[in-house]
This record gives C-alpha cells, sequence and structure tokens, in this order.
C-alpha cells in the first residue's frame, strides 16, 4: 500500500505546487486550494445552524454580516469568520457537537441536487416534497403553478434517483466489504486510498456542515470498486 500512496501523494504535491504557484503569479498568494473554510465554519457555528446549509448567520444584523469597510481581502474575512465561529464553539461545545449525526445525514442519507436542477425546481427537493405532503396530505402548495403532472412526475423522478443511489451506497459497502475480505492487491490497494478519503471526507463534513455534493468526489473515486464487483 505503501507505493500506491507515495505515488497519490506526489500527484497531489505536482498539483498544489503548479496550481499554487500560477496563482501565487497572478495574484501574488500562493493558493492552491478553496479560501471559504471560515465561511462554510461559521455556518456550522452560530445560534441558526441546523447542521445543513443555513444563510441566517450572515442576515442584516447579524455578526457573519460583515459591515466594516476596512474587512475586504479574503484572508480578512476569513480572519473575522474563523474568530466569529471558535468562539461560538468554545461558548457552546455541546451545540456543536450535537449537529454531527444531522451534518451526516445531510451529506449522506440522500442525494438530489442535480435531480431538482434538472427539474427546473432549486426550492424542493424529495425530504420537502414528501414532509409537505404526510402533514399537509394534499398536493395543494407544492409547487405552486406547477400542473399536478408535473408534480407526479416530480415525485416519480426523485423517488427513482433516491432508489438508485441507495443501491449505489449498497454497492459501495459491499466492494469495500469484499476488497478487505480478500485483500486482493491493485484493489486492496486502490480501496485503501479511497478508504483513507473518505475518512477525510466524513471528517471535513463533521467540521462544517452537511450537503449532498459534499460526498461526490468520494463517489466518483468509489466507481471502480463497484464497478469490479
Amino acid at each position: 500500500i505503501l507505493k500506491p500512496l507515495l505515488l497519490t501523494f506526489t500527484g497531489f504535491l505536482i498539483f498544489i505546487i503548479s496550481f499554487g504557484g500560477f496563482i501565487k503569479l497572478n495574484f501574488g498568494d500562493f493558493v492552491f486550494m478553496s479560501t471559504n473554510g471560515s465561511y462554510n465554519l461559521i455556518i456550522s457555528a452560530n445560534n441558526y445552524s441546523t447542521g445543513a446549509y443555513n444563510e441566517d448567520i450572515f442576515a442584516e444584523g447579524e455578526p457573519g454580516l460583515i459591515t466594516d469597510d476596512r474587512i475586504k481581502t479574503y484572508k480578512e474575512k476569513s480572519a473575522y469568520w474563523n474568530t466569529l465561529a471558535i468562539n461560538w464553539i468554545k461558548e457552546n461545545p455541546v451545540e456543536w457537537l450535537s449537529k454531527i449525526p444531522l451534518k451526516i445525514v445531510h451529506t449522506f442519507i440522500w442525494d438530489d441536487v442535480s435531480v431538482s436542477a434538472i427539474a427546473l425546481s432549486h426550492d424542493w427537493n424529495l425530504f420537502l416534497a414528501v414532509k409537505h405532503l404526510v402533514t399537509q396530505k394534499s398536493f395543494s402548495g407544492l409547487f405552486e403553478g406547477k400542473s399536478l403532472f408535473y408534480k407526479i412526475s416530480f415525485i416519480v423522478l426523485h423517488t427513482y434517483h433516491f432508489i438508485f443511489y441507495i443501491l449505489f451506497m449498497i454497492l459501495i459497502v459491499t466492494g469495500f466489504t469484499y476488497m478487505y475480505k480478500n485483500k486482493t492487491n491493485n484493489g486492496y490497494n486502490y480501496g485503501s486510498i479511497v478508504f483513507i478519503f473518505a475518512v477525510f471526507n466524513i471528517i471535513v463534513v463533521m467540521l462544517f456542515f452537511g450537503a449532498p455534493r459534499f460526498k461526490y468526489p468520494l463517489l466518483i473515486l468509489s466507481i471502480p470498486i463497484v464497478a469490479d464487483k
């Protein structure tokens, strides 16, 4: 497993140096990854946090909204939000930790971001639609302005996609289980790298907030494991 890991990290290093160097030459800072970590952290560490994406902390009059004209650069904004988030976590550690299960749920239990986009309905997803039907026991109020055919089609499309997603997740778990039981060299080495990445992926989710798109890199890396079984 050491050789595949070495090759993987060498690839990471090449990317970091080349991409970071390009940014350095053009913008003056050596940046090789997203700089919105503090933004994501403050979303998970405030009185309105739900475990999912929530912009309430940035509303008018809330501390997350930066009104100081002296805070302009990404470094200054990151420092401000980091301080705000860390102070909140120190004051509310139990509440912050209690959101971890919800973050995992929002990331891994469903996956309907692309389907909602295809259906041209970003304000609705399968969870919200089912919740509405269960509580209201009616299509009334669901997809205002849309036809009954659209509403039914939306539910059918999302349900089909949800079933496919759950089956895919089952195949991933089955693939990993088979791989570790048999420990074939190439599959075991590749699977070990993906497993390490999966652990890192989950840790990042637990630090910030949960969203279905956060698991996409992991799902893409898992396709060879699923296809091999």
